[in-house]
C-alpha cells in the first residue's frame, strides 16, 4: 500500500524542533533542582542540563534558518515504514517498561525492525540473519553500558 502525501517542509521541521524543544525543555527541567550557580556545577546533573540546554538552543537556531528559506512541498512517497517503525518503538517502550528485560524486548525489536526493513524476500536465512545482527547489537550495548561503563540497564 503506497500512500502519497505532500506537505510543506518548513512545517515539518518546525513541528519536529517544537518537539524537541519540549524534550529538552523536560530534560533540563528534570534535572535542575537549585537555581543558581551551584546548579552549574560539573557533577551528576551537569551533562543531562547541558544536552537539554544544547537541544533548545540548536532547535531554536533550526526554526529561525527555516523562516528565513522560502517554504517548499515535499513529497511523501512512502509513509507506510516510518509509521510501523514508530508503532514497533512504542511498543518496544512500553514493553521495556512493563517487564524490565532491556536487552530481550531490544534485541527482539531490532531483529523486527532489520526484518521489516531488509528489502530481500521473508526467508530463514533473512530472519537469522536478522537475529545475529540484533544479538551482537546487544552484546555490543551490554558490554559498553554494563561492563565498561557499570550502568545497570
Amino acid at each position: 500500500m503506497k500512500m502519497k502525501l505532500s506537505y510543506k517542509k518548513g512545517s515539518i521541521f518546525i513541528l519536529s524542533s517544537l518537539i524537541l524543544i519540549s524534550l529538552g525543555m523536560i530534560v533540563f527541567a528534570r534535572h535542575i533542582r537549585v537555581i543558581g550557580v551551584r546548579a552549574f556545577i560539573f557533577g551528576p546533573r551537569f551533562y543531562p542540563m547541558m544536552i537539554g540546554t544544547l537541544m533548545i538552543f540548536f532547535c531554536v537556531l533550526s526554526i529561525i534558518e527555516v523562516l528565513k528559506k522560502p517554504d517548499e512541498y515535499i513529497e511523501l512517497e512512502n509513509v507506510q515504514k516510518p509509521i510501523v517503525i514508530f508503532l514497533i518503538l512504542i511498543a518496544w517502550g512500553f514493553t521495556w517498561q512493563r517487564l524490565r528485560q532491556f536487552y530481550l524486548i531490544s534485541g527482539i525489536a531490532a531483529a523486527v525492525i532489520m526484518c521489516y526493513l531488509n528489502p530481500e524476500s521473508f526467508s530463514v536465512k533473512k530472519i537469522l540473519k536478522s537475529i545475529l545482527f540484533s544479538v551482537i547489537i546487544m552484546v555490543v550495548i551490554y558490554l559498553v553500558f554494563s561492563v565498561m561503563l557499570r550502568i545497570r540497564i
